[in-house]
């Protein structure tokens, strides 16, 4: 009986270990969508897209 709680017990574990790897990938990739689009809007507006001028927006 304990052989088959500690299974249950694991297997949960693993479950929410791929459900939090799922979200975690899908926060980077709407990041890189969004920094895509800006960088394209950007360059719409004709503003420039260097590491500089990318660098200082953060400060």
């Amino acid at each position: 009986m304990d052989f088959f709680v500690e299974t249950l017990k694991n297997a949960s574990l693993h479950i929410h270990a791929v459900w939090l790897a799922i979200a975690y990938i899908a926060v980077i990739l709407a990041m890189a969508v969004d920094f895509i689009a800006g960088l394209k809007k950007a360059k719409q507006a004709g503003k420039v897209t260097t590491s500089r001028a990318l660098k200082m927006t953060t400060e």
